[in-house]
């Protein structure tokens, strides 16, 4: 009886521990401890909707979660390193690489702020001045001039880019050749690797596409260089394509573009959820 008692004793404190340990909070001075932000609604413009989760802080930053869904049949780009936190009297800059949203694509990252002090606040004021840009996929075509092969030149030069024969293999129903392209204008280079196309020298009537048709454009900056493969398949009854002269028509590879500025400004004000904040913490 006695042995009995004790057993139930013993089990009645663990159970109470247990309950004690399960209802136990992380204290507001852990820096661990973690302060929830509401719900805030979604912002919208004929380009493009935002929409912003995850809002929280702890001492050692203040975050939100961005994803942007780009409506439009251009590029979108985000850039976190405009958009600021403020909190008690004081404000901070993200930082972070600018990324690129894919026409009627959607794309989620990250903006944070970090590194500079104790972040941690019931409350915040987060503004996006000047954070989206648009990059049209259309713009002006470059032209660097037919390429002929076999080479008697490795580059061709536009005012705008350079192109250079990296790599050439040829065979008879099969041709791989690989251009480094570098654009040296100072707006922003596009590279369609889709668009060349390859024909008997002097028989543009007879014209055969490249086969790496599912290649992503390449987005360059002054000075960037990237590499272009083109795979190219003709009959060997059109031509022997490991010996018969070819040429290499560029059509719209080489595109020089520019950014738009869309006038968005928008701002969030964070305000402490407590029942997000106890949950969180528990």
């Amino acid at each position: 009886m006695k042995n009995t008692n004790y057993l139930s004793l013993f089990l009645l404190a663990g159970l109470m521990l247990l309950a004690t340990h399960c209802d136990a909070q992380i204290p507001e001075s852990d820096p661990r401890f973690e302060v929830r932000y509401a719900a805030v609604e979604a912002v919208e413009t004929d380009e493009f909707k935002i929409t912003f989760s995850e809002m929280h802080c702890q001492t050692e930053f203040a975050l939100v979660k961005v994803e942007v869904e780009n409506k439009t049949d251009d590029w979108l780009f985000f850039d976190p390193n405009v958009v600021t936190f403020t909190a008690n009297g004081a404000t901070y800059t993200a930082s972070g690489r600018e990324w690129d949203i894919d026409p009627k694509k959607s794309k989620s990252r990250t903006v944070k702020v970090s590194g500079e002090a104790n972040y941690k606040s019931d409350s915040y004021t987060v503004k996006f001045d000047g954070a989206i840009r648009l990059l049209p996929t259309t713009g002006t075509v470059v032209d660097p001039g037919v390429f002929n092969l076999p080479a008697s030149t490795n580059s061709l030069t536009t005012d705008n880019f350079k192109v250079t024969l990296v790599e050439e293999k040829r065979k008879t129903k099969e041709s791989v050749i690989v251009f480094e392209c570098t654009y040296t204008g100072n707006d922003i280079g596009l590279v369609l690797s889709n668009e060349p196309s390859m024909c008997p020298a002097g028989d543009n009537e007879r014209m055969f596409s490249t086969d790496n048709m599912k290649d992503k454009t390449k987005i360059l900056e002054p000075g960037k260089k990237t590499k272009v493969k083109m795979e190219f398949h003709i009959p060997a009854k059109v031509a022997d394509m490991q010996f018969a002269a070819l040429e290499i028509h560029w059509n719209g590879t080489l595109v020089e573009t520019e950014f738009e500025d869309l006038e968005f400004s928008h701002t969030l004000e964070l305000t402490r959820d407590d029942a997000l904040t106890i949950e969180k913490n528990k």
